[in-house]
């Protein structure tokens, strides 16, 4: 699946890496590995046709030889031998193309009392993390919230598992839980009134917490609110990403069938 993107054929000008101690290898190597390094630059390396679909410009794509580039604005386009990109791609069928973009993580007095945001607390897992931020974006949530303990999702699989969802939220950092006083949070909590009697604000930021662990004591003492998804006893949790999604799905039901809206 390639969405909205074209592709075109690679141009004989375009520069081409045949070696893998070159310094543009090493440099793109240490964004997809390191996670300071990604911050210390603002940049981040996202590998995968999916995961690029929404990306509004790349600051450079580096494209396996025989690959076509796909039409998306770039600062550049760098061709590499395959051995080269074999080298530096981090998944096993790979699609031939890493771009490397911008790396914007918000402060929470970005966050506006009159929307709607996903608050992460302890999710640890790339693959949950990224599957949540796109699910935010499928329902027009304006920001995800990283709370205490949650991976980086400008990691290489969180990043490819958004397909594409990076590109529609916004990613804001929570460093003290003091800095939710004031906003109606959500909690996702097993304590909560049932997801069917629930009802959701217009504005608010849902909270979600690992599978294992659920809500941390912290996050727990900010919550305006708890609800909960209620399940056959034969389970007993529900994977982070597939409660997120099915709590907001509830509220995006509710909040645009309420009047005015």
């Amino acid at each position: 699946m390639t969405g909205g993107l074209h592709f075109s054929k690679l141009n004989r000008y375009m520069d081409k890496i045949t070696s893998k101690s070159n310094e543009k290898i090493k440099r793109l190597k240490k964004l997809i590995s390191d996670r300071d390094f990604r911050r210390k630059c603002g940049k981040f390396a996202v590998e995968g046709v999916r995961a690029l679909d929404g990306l509004p410009r790349a600051d450079e794509l580096f494209v396996r030889e025989g690959v076509k580039t796909p039409g998306i604005p770039a600062g550049g386009v760098t061709v590499l031998d395959k051995k080269v990109f074999d080298a530096v791609s981090s998944t096993e069928n790979s699609q031939g193309v890493i771009a490397v973009a911008p790396l914007v993580i918000n402060g929470f007095k970005t966050v506006s009392k009159d929307g709607r945001y996903l608050l992460l607390d302890g999710i640890s897992d790339p693959g949950n993390m990224g599957t949540i931020i796109r699910t935010a974006c499928a329902f027009d949530i304006r920001g995800v919230i990283l709370g205490p303990g949650c991976v980086d999702p400008f990691s290489p699989k969180a990043a490819r598992a958004s397909g594409g969802g990076l590109w529609g939220v916004e990613v804001i950092e929570l460093k003290n839980p003091e800095e939710l006083s004031g906003h109606k949070v959500v909690g996702a909590d097993i304590k909560g009134t049932p997801i069917y009697e629930f009802e959701w604000p217009p504005s608010f930021i849902l909270a979600v917490g690992s599978e294992a662990r659920g809500l941390s004591p912290d996050i727990l003492k900010t919550l305006t609110g708890r609800v909960r998804i209620p399940i056959s006893k034969r389970m007993e949790s529900l994977n982070a990403s597939i409660a997120a999604g099915i709590l907001l799905f509830d509220a995006s039901l509710q909040v645009n069938k309420s009047p005015g809206r």
